[in-house]
């Protein structure tokens, strides 16, 4: 900051030295031969005198003496009159250089305007700003013809220039469109002349702007699920103070809304949409939101009772049983067992089809992204009925005279499997009694009950019986001897 100043005051001070000679030109070649010598004429305007310096061949004394002659560089003084003020030169110099030092030995004509002294009735005010922003100084005076504004940066008072972010320097109220590097700089205006009166200094302090807010990252993933309180991650600012407040969502607090990693309790669901204000007035405030997600996690998924039973003998649809999630949606899939569908994959309620005598493993999912899906299986088996026991026809008759064993013919089960019993009667034994076409053997003269049985567990067994009677052939008749004698 202090090499800018010292630029500044070495730009105005050329730009003071250049307005008040910008009309001279030098003498040329110091060794010329030609020592004619011009001469000066003043003219005075206003109540004031002009002098002439030491260095002057004829002496000026205006509005006494008005002309005279220097072969170089001399100085010439602008008095004011009491109550009266030096405005400027003009004519062959111009500006307000007192005293004016310039090269006169081409001679020319030169005007010194003196004004009334001017009364400030209104000084300029002090001002804060922030980089980015202007300000105006404003002054009032009555008898004022002009007005010149100047600066002091710690270098003395000089005076300013329209350029730049600088305006309107010789008007009442100067125009500083950015304060940017200014900070502390004092102005004044000079009315009617800058070595007359002048308006106190008003002084500019500009603000570090705040710190830029930096919210911290979006928490709205799964490492919300299941909270209702997390920890914010804003930035400290190194100029300024932070502020929390929530700009949407519902039922949320914060445990300290000056600090940037203040914990935010929130209702679970819910979605809150929270800034990060950084604040050093006057200047504009930083700020930054953050979104913040409290994941509720999903139901935990209950597939339902397995349907593996008797129940299910003989179908090939039932009814799922599922719990109906509060949070998050469900849907069915099947993880093993082909050839099934769901009526409506999204209902815990569903009904499920299949094929008879398969076994399928369902899946009841629960989903609330982006928290993990809580799931349950359950087992459907589709029973398959046994085949309808035949036991094959009763073997009572003449058939079976004299035998003590028979070739039973029962039916083949094409679901299940069968199985030989003995209702009544003793004494008998199959063959094998998973054939049904085994033999039966049993004792002359009994009769017996025998049972077919066709199983497929967990369904009802069919049964059926037959009756073998293992019928005996009378005894060989013998009518005695014939009696004819």
């Amino acid at each position: 900051m202090k090499s800018l100043r010292n630029l500044f005051f070495l730009l105005l001070l050329g730009q003071q030295v250049l307005a008040a000679n910008k009309n001279l030109t030098p003498p040329g070649d110091p060794h010329r031969i030609d020592m004619s010598v011009g001469t000066v004429f003043i003219t005075v305007v206003g109540n004031g005198t002009v002098t002439s310096g030491a260095a002057w061949d004829d002496h000026i004394n205006c509005p006494s003496d008005c002309s005279g002659q220097t072969p170089g560089f001399a100085q010439l003084f602008a008095t004011p009159a009491p109550g009266w003020c030096f405005l400027g030169w003009s004519g062959s110099a111009s500006g307000e250089q007192n005293p004016l030092v310039m090269d006169f030995y081409s001679g020319g004509n030169y005007t010194a305007t003196f004004v009334l002294q001017a009364t400030i009735t209104g000084n300029p005010v002090s001002q804060s700003a922030c980089p980015g922003t202007g300000v105006s100084f404003s002054a009032s005076a009555t008898n004022a013809v002009a007005y010149r504004w100047q600066i002091n940066q710690g270098f003395g008072w000089f005076n300013l220039w329209d350029s730049g972010v600088i305006s309107n320097v010789t008007t009442p109220t100067l125009n500083i469109s950015d304060v940017a590097g200014l900070n502390g700089s004092q102005y004044r205006c000079a009315v009617n002349g800058v070595n007359c009166v002048a308006t106190n200094a008003a002084t500019l302090t500009v603000h570090t702007p705040p710190t830029t807010a930096n919210a911290g990252p979006d928490q709205t993933g799964v490492a919300t699920c299941g909270l209702t309180q997390v920890t914010l991650a804003a930035n400290a600012p190194s100029v300024g103070t932070g502020q929390w407040s929530i700009v949407s969502g519902t039922g949320g607090s914060f445990a300290n809304t000056a600090s940037p990693t203040s914990t935010f309790n929130g209702t679970a669901g819910t979605t809150y949409t929270l800034r990060w204000t950084i604040s050093n007035s006057p200047c504009t405030a930083s700020t930054d939101n953050v979104v913040i997600t409290f994941n509720r996690n999903p139901t935990a998924a209950n597939a339902g009772p397995d349907q593996t039973g008797a129940a299910t003998c003989g179908l090939t649809q039932v009814t799922l049983a599922a719990n109906a999630p509060t949070v998050g949606t469900g849907a069915w899939s099947i993880v093993s067992g082909t050839g099934g569908s769901f009526a409506n994959t999204a209902s815990p309620t569903s009904t499920f089809s299949g094929t008879a005598g398969n076994t399928y493993t369902l899946r009841w999912t629960i989903s609330s992204s982006p928290c993990t899906a809580s799931s349950d299986n359950v087992v459907i088996t589709f029973n398959r009925n046994p085949t309808t026991a035949n036991a094959g026809p009763d073997q009572t008759g003449v058939a079976t005279c004299g035998l003590t064993q028979v070739t039973l013919a029962a039916n083949a089960p094409s679901v299940g499997t069968g199985q030989w019993s003995i209702v009544s009667g003793t004494g008998g034994s199959f063959g094998n009694t998973a054939s049904p076409t085994s033999t039966f053997s049993g004792t002359a003269g009994n009769t017996y009950t025998l049972r077919w049985t066709i199983s497929s567990s967990p369904c009802t067994a069919s049964t059926d019986n037959v009756v073998i009677t293992f019928n005996r052939n009378p005894t060989t008749a013998n009518a005695g001897p014939d009696q004819t004698g």
